[in-house]
């Protein structure tokens, strides 16, 4: 059937695989020349007819589509595979950035008590009132450190969950165009026999 068909026309598309190829209604013209030389005349005769289908080019394109379909889902499910291996990664990274929010939050609570005892023993030691001048100072510096850290941590939170959403919004879709896909396979095996 390939041998007999050639592009009429091509437009941009068609970048990893073809979904369906669709028929369209064929006409058939048939031309007869006729002649008499006992008038001297030439005839031309013109017919055109509508060709229906036959079930060999239905079960062709059935299997030209099912073969597409095959691909499509291959192709469907590396996709799906990679995405779900990001989303665990994700998931994983979620939970690391997780632990280590608390492990600093953690941090910033024994930075702030101990803040708390070094200014308390700065009023009872005037005499080392500039040493402990300077460690308030670099206390207060890892606390800005750490909250600036926190900061950054909670927005790559946030953009893990916009993509956790976004891997289960695709795998609804993927999954409902399966589904719409068996079963257009399954009419199409019906209508076959």
């Amino acid at each position: 059937y390939q041998r007999r068909v050639h592009g009429e026309k091509y437009v941009k598309g068609h970048n990893t695989f073809v979904n369906q190829a669709v028929l369209i209604k064929r006409m058939e013209t048939r031309i007869i020349w006729s002649s008499s030389l006992a008038d001297g005349t030439l005839r031309i005769w013109r017919e055109e007819t509508q060709v229906d289908d036959d079930m060999a080019e239905q079960l062709a394109v059935a299997i030209a589509s099912n073969a597409a379909q095959q691909g499509q889902y291959e192709f469907m499910q590396k996709r799906f595979d990679a995405m779900t291996n990001e989303l665990r990664e994700a998931k994983e990274n979620e939970q690391a950035a997780r632990l280590l929010a608390e492990k600093n939050q953690n941090r910033i609570n024994e930075l702030e008590n101990q803040l708390k005892n070094e200014i308390s023993l700065n009023e009872n030691l005037k005499k080392e009132n500039s040493n402990l001048s300077q460690r308030i100072v670099d206390l207060e510096s890892e606390i800005i450190g750490l909250t600036q850290t926190i900061a950054e941590l909670s927005q790559k939170l946030t953009s893990t969950q916009q993509t956790l959403k976004e891997v289960e919004r695709f795998n609804k879709e993927y999954r409902d165009e399966l589904q719409s896909n068996e079963e257009l396979i399954k009419k199409l095996r019906e209508t076959i026999e």
